[in-house]
């Protein structure tokens, strides 16, 4: 009674999972869009053109946020003419925006709208402002208790 039971469940189990396949494959995207019947082509976003004549600090230079295609272009123009630990500080600053802002929500076209025309040291400072200040550790508090104990 036991093994036919078995039986029974793994014959389901198998039917339920080449049902779920079968599911799978009729959903899975074919390359057509359903307008025009066509295939899609996987088209590169356009590459927005910065002036490259721009003399000094790259960090001082304002981010394009006018979208996404455009902040990658400014940032890559701003690594281009700073130093790598200035533009690892601000690769940093955005990766905590996008991670811990919560009006950004990990969504960049958010994130690059709300950056729009600020420096790589706004970004930064930004950053660092919003951030909460260090609380002393258990050490640091315990060595400041012993101090006021002592007196």
């Amino acid at each position: 009674m036991i093994k036919a039971d078995m039986k029974t469940i793994l014959k389901s189990g198998f039917c339920m999972m080449s049902l779920l396949l079968a599911l799978a494959a009729c959903s899975a995207p074919t390359g057509k869009s359903p307008e025009s019947g066509t295939e899609k082509a996987n088209v590169a976003a356009p590459e927005v053109e910065i002036a490259d004549d721009f003399k000094g600090d790259g960090m001082e230079m304002p981010l394009d946020g006018s979208s996404v295609e455009a902040f990658d272009a400014s940032l890559a123009m701003v690594k281009k003419h700073t130093n790598a630990e200035n533009y690892r500080y601000l690769e940093k600053a955005i990766g905590y925006m996008m991670a811990f802002d919560i009006s950004v929500r990990n969504n960049k076209a958010r994130l690059v709208s709300r950056l729009n025309g600020l420096n790589g040291y706004e970004v930064i400072a930004r950053v660092d402002r919003d951030r909460p200040s260090p609380g002393k550790n258990s050490i640091k508090k315990g060595g400041a208790d012993a101090k006021i104990l002592d007196t």
